[in-house]
């Protein structure tokens, strides 16, 4: 009992239009970390934590957080990288970015900018930023796009920079098939349905993630437009993957 998708989608798949997406998030935004922290029992979160940590990341450092959402990573980041650090945190939602503003508001982030943009398309220089890290969005890019967000990341790290995307991906386990059908198609709806009603809105992250798999295109994309070091982080048993490389 697998997830099922369609393997590799395009950009001419309307479920992967920018509008659509935006769309999705903004009816998600509200309740997305609450729920989703709940009914993973926390692994979510343990997850983004181990990503972190295999950025290295060190005091001062500037951190690109792509597909930020509502910030739920920055907690993770800005211990290592200490207040003359710096993190920029884009996403396209304005439902997301409208979370994120009040995440930075009522914790009082002065070292966090928030940047309204596609992943595809970063707003940053060539040779900018220290680290990138992007947690549970990637998914989301149909693999027509995931060279130019490859691409876009090798341009704005510095040399020597290092990226952490993490994402919860399909084991190659049976039983473990079984748990994440489980928790993917009742307990996560079902809590949606319970905290906000988009019970529908919520199944399409399924999809995203039968399509994504288990990560490995994504990992010999990077490995293509010439990130070094890249190394796939399968995190209990395959039910999300780190994926983390450096630019030389």
């Amino acid at each position: 009992m697998g997830l099922e998708g369609a393997g590799n989608p395009s950009v001419h798949d309307t479920n992967y239009s920018p509008v659509y997406l935006q769309g999705l998030f903004d009816d998600l935004s509200g309740s997305y970390e609450l729920v989703s922290t709940l009914s993973s029992l926390g692994l979510t979160e343990l997850w983004r934590r181990n990503a972190a940590h295999v950025l290295r990341l060190k005091q001062g450092m500037v951190v690109g957080d792509f597909m930020g959402g509502t910030g739920e990573s920055w907690k993770h980041l800005l211990p290592f990288i200490g207040p003359d650090g710096h993190i920029f945190s884009i996403d396209f939602s304005k439902g997301m970015i409208n979370g994120a503003e009040q995440r930075k508001q009522r914790n009082r982030y002065s070292n966090v900018s928030l940047m309204t943009s596609d992943a595809t398309t970063l707003p940053f220089e060539d040779n900018s930023l220290d680290a990138i890290f992007s947690g549970y969005g990637v998914k989301t890019l149909c693999s027509d796009l995931h060279n130019f967000f490859a691409k876009e990341m090798k341009r704005v790290l510095k040399p020597g920079g290092r990226f952490a995307t993490v994402e919860i991906t399909v084991p190659s386990q049976r039983a473990l098939q079984r748990l994440q059908h489980l928790y993917m198609y009742k307990m996560m709806p079902l809590a949606f349905a319970l905290f906000d009603g988009h019970y529908d809105r919520f199944l399409m992250i399924n999809r995203y993630l039968a399509d994504f798999g288990d990560g490995s295109n994504l990992t010999v994309v990077f490995d293509q437009v010439g990130l070094s070091e890249v190394e796939s982080l399968p995190m209990s048993g395959g039910l999300a993957t780190i994926i983390t490389g450096t630019k030389v």
